[in-house]
């Protein structure tokens, strides 16, 4: 018989939805683009994504003993330098669920930062996260 990992499921799902870019070039304000030339891309394929972010999930005993299963949909900054900036949770299941996943999500590697009009400019992504028991 298959012994079950206990680790829980994550869906990844990077939603490239040309959301919003920001420029800042010093002494000017910074501009905001409702859509962008070129979207971030990470420098992971998908599946090395999924496994970064399952090997990196705890997820917590309350919410595993009272069997609390959701997607978090969470929105993250992707700075110029392709670094992860601010993150929040867009739609949450729980406080401990909410926070695992900004937790991870603040982890990620580097992205190649998106681009508008040939600069690199900050960008935002939406990531829903699956937590799911075997």
């Amino acid at each position: 018989m298959k012994k079950l990992s206990l680790l829980p499921v994550v869906l990844l799902l990077i939603v490239s939805t040309n959301l919003a870019a920001q420029t800042n070039t010093p002494g000017e304000t910074a501009k905001t683009f409702p859509l962008i030339d070129k979207m971030p891309e990470s420098t992971e394929d998908d599946a090395a994504l999924i496994r970064f972010i399952q090997s990196h999930i705890v997820y917590p005993q309350k919410e595993k003993e009272k069997k609390i299963e959701g997607v978090v949909l969470v929105r993250f900054e992707i700075q110029e330098d392709g670094t992860i900036g601010e993150v929040s949770v867009n739609r949450g299941i729980n406080a401990a669920l909410d926070a695992e996943a900004i937790r991870v999500v603040k982890q990620l590697p580097k992205f190649i930062p998106a681009k508008q009009n040939g600069l690199t400019v900050k960008s935002y992504q939406v990531l829903p996260v699956e937590f799911k028991l075997p």
